[in-house]
């Protein structure tokens, strides 16, 4: 199993049409979203703007979740709907979407792996590994926190990503999450070959 502790000042910076957009993590490593040839990316954007349009991205499944303010979401001019504070949405890549509200998110992006998003209210165990499938758990820290392992305590600032790559050979092991209001993402991947 890997593990890996990503800080905000590792994490890549570009603007988008509403603001900037944070990428945490690119699956496979060597992926580029411009090319859109990623299994999975976890980012935040920071919306600036009252109002925007978010990227079309056709074949791609996305789950979102505002973490400091209300935002309000219309798909396709139809379906709106006001997400609170650590809210978890999932909604097809290819809508039309039209965000209302300024606030920072975390997106869940996957294309053709099954994945998903969570809130984690309390401090909890979780269980890693033992899967039959390459795995990509990543939770991130809305606050200050700790996370015991087998052989260590870690300890995580708020905005950090812990991420955790298990493969169908690693033993099933329980990490102790030791803080409230964790986003947990998880993808399926496709062996790597």
């Amino acid at each position: 199993m890997e593990l890996k502790i990503i800080k905000r000042s590792e994490a890549k910076v570009s603007g988008w049409s509403g603001g900037t957009t944070t990428e945490w993590l690119i699956w496979p490593p060597e992926a580029h979203y411009s090319k859109r040839d990623f299994q999975c990316r976890i980012s935040t954007a920071k919306v600036e703007l009252p109002e925007s349009l978010f990227t079309p991205l056709p074949g791609v499944h996305r789950f979102l979740t505002p973490l400091d303010a209300p935002l309000t979401l219309t798909h396709n001019a139809q379906i709106s709907l006001v997400l609170q504070p650590l809210q978890v949405h999932e909604f097809p890549g290819d809508w039309q979407t039209l965000s209302r509200g300024q606030t920072q998110d975390l997106n869940l992006m996957l294309r053709g792996v099954p994945g998903t998003m969570t809130h984690l209210a309390q401090p909890q165990d979780f269980s890693i590994g033992g899967n039959q499938h390459l795995t990509l758990d990543a939770f991130y820290f809305t606050q200050p926190g700790s996370v015991q392992t087998k052989d260590e305590t870690l300890h995580l600032q708020r905005d950090e990503l812990l991420v955790l790559l298990s493969s169908p050979e690693d033993s099933p092991t329980t990490i102790h999450l030791e803080a409230a209001n964790i986003i947990h993402m998880q993808a399926i991947l496709p062996p790597v070959v």
